[in-house]
């Protein structure tokens, strides 16, 4: 039986339901907390309503003889913009403890699938984030730390991954909750869908796109990686390789990011050889994708620092470039060269994994060789330099191969 939650006696009574709107109309002259707390008391009536009538569907349920649903409303319309005063805000911050059980009662039972369109729902997830970031840094961190210990943080994040709703509220939520306690986001189901409604256009927004940048400066998702499903572990590595491309590229990413990406190259090189063109090419995309953020980030200097320490990523990917070379001397193969570059305009063939892929191969090895002497040898021993100059050809699905890419990488094979 659920335990029915006291007034929060910091005011007088809560406002009258008889004329609710003379009420919320007169808020100005009230003192700023007493308001405040009578909103709250008005809140814990509407409860007890609903808890008496949990049955019953919240648009058929009556406080006195206003509807639920129109004391829901205007009561967190008005609420949501006190708790953006600095007084309002710090008055439920010193009595959090009665304050935000009510919160969390409503959460339970507005953030459902049956309310997901309500503007009741709407305007609760506003009166949570406004309160949430309205001051600065270091007291909407401790704010967020409030939130998280008496605000359910599975319904939120059943009513996100689900997206029942008002998703671009529930984004926001999420996103100041993380970002204002620096905290790790460690729930695998949660990960999975911040990285697949990032790609949905339907649920895709703003929000979606902080949580992925949050998510790619933590170590976490990257100690994970093999731990999500296959349309998440792409849906990283896309969003990771935007990043690199970016204007302003996100130069956060911790180490254990380069980790991952060089376990994962190394450790799923054997799949571009079980692939041919009666093949899925589908199942070397995660490796293509994983390949060429690698080439990224060896092309950013604190990054290759960290690379050129993995002597075993260079013979990977020397001796993948080697093998690729071996079957594009076929005459029908997936990695043949294409002599004419018109033969490649579609976009089909513009997204295949295999465009571009002996390329980022080439770039890589470059990067890794740039002004090391112990990755050049290491080239040099395996051969490396002839297919450097064997792959300077025209070839549509790489056409970087034939300009400056070619060039750069034998200068680093050869230059200190």
């Amino acid at each position: 039986m659920e335990k029915a939650l006291e007034p929060v006696e910091l005011c007088t009574e809560p406002y009258s339901f008889s004329n609710l709107s003379d009420s919320l109309k007169s808020l100005s002259n009230c003192d700023q907390n007493e308001s405040t707390a009578s909103l709250f008391n008005t809140l814990v009536q509407a409860i007890g309503e609903l808890q008496l009538n949990r049955s019953t569907p919240i648009t058929d349920v009556k406080i006195g003889n206003v509807p639920a649903e129109t004391v829901l409303i205007n009561c967190l319309k008005q609420l949501r913009l006190k708790v953006t005063n600095k007084h309002s805000c710090d008055y439920v911050l010193e009595n959090a403890a009665k304050f935000l059980p009510v919160l969390d009662t409503l959460v339970h039972y507005i953030l459902t699938e049956e309310n997901a369109t309500a503007l009741y729902t709407k305007y609760l997830l506003h009166v949570l984030i406004n309160w949430l970031s309205c001051s600065s840094e270091q007291e909407n961190s401790e704010r967020s730390i409030l939130l998280q210990k008496y605000i359910s943080s599975n319904k939120l994040q059943a009513f996100f991954c689900n997206a029942y709703g008002c998703f671009h509220e529930v984004s926001a939520l999420l996103y100041n909750i993380h970002r204002s306690n620096c905290s790790q986001i460690e729930d695998i189901d949660l990960i999975e869908s911040i990285l697949l409604h990032d790609v949905h256009p339907n649920t895709s927004n703003e929000y979606t796109g902080f949580l992925v940048e949050l998510l790619m400066s933590q170590n976490y998702v990257w100690a994970s990686y093999s731990q999500l499903k296959h349309q998440a572990r792409l849906a990283l590595q896309d969003s990771l390789r935007d990043n690199f491309i970016a204007d302003k590229p996100m130069e956060t990413l911790p180490e254990e990011c380069l980790k991952c990406l060089c376990h994962a190259f190394k450790t799923s090189i054997d799949v571009v050889f079980q692939v041919s063109k009666d093949n899925d090419l589908s199942a070397i995309r995660e490796v293509a994708l994983v390949l060429e953020n690698i080439g990224h980030a060896a092309s950013v200097e604190k990054f290759l620092h960290i690379l050129q320490k993995d002597k075993d990523l260079l013979v990977n990917a020397g001796v993948l470039l080697i093998n690729v070379h071996r079957l594009g001397q076929s005459p029908d193969h997936i990695f043949t060269p294409l002599k004419k570059l018109s033969t490649i305009q579609d976009d089909e063939s513009l997204r295949s994994p295999i465009t571009g892929f002996k390329a980022d191969l080439i770039r890589l090895v470059g990067n890794l060789c740039w002004k090391n002497r112990t990755m050049q040898d290491l080239a040099r021993e395996g051969e490396l330099i002839p297919v450097l100059l064997d792959s300077c050809n025209i070839d549509a699905k790489n056409p970087c191969i034939l300009f400056h890419m070619f060039l750069q990488d034998c200068k680093a094979l050869l230059v200190l």
